[in-house]
């Protein structure tokens, strides 16, 4: 009985002590996930601001192009007039 109860402690050990490695790679595996994603976070928020700085550039061209416009449709006016 003594023996037996000897194997169960160590059959015991042993699976708290792999469950706690388990739990550890787990938590490892998580940790590496939520790098990956924080990091695709800041590459996605870097993109957005890109993707913000060209739209205010094109909408800026846009009104440069409106004015021109708008300048050479009176330019023609005045000479048909």
């Amino acid at each position: 009985e003594k023996e037996l109860l000897s194997e169960r402690k160590k059959l015991l050990k042993v699976i708290s002590t792999r469950q706690k490695h388990n739990d550890c790679s787990q938590m490892k595996d998580f940790e590496s996930m939520k790098k990956q994603f924080e990091g695709k976070v800041m590459e996605l928020e870097s993109k957005e601001k890109q993707c913000e700085g060209r739209v205010e550039e094109l909408e800026s061209k846009l009104k440069h192009y409106e004015g021109r416009v708008k300048e050479l449709e009176s330019r023609e006016k005045e000479l048909e007039g």
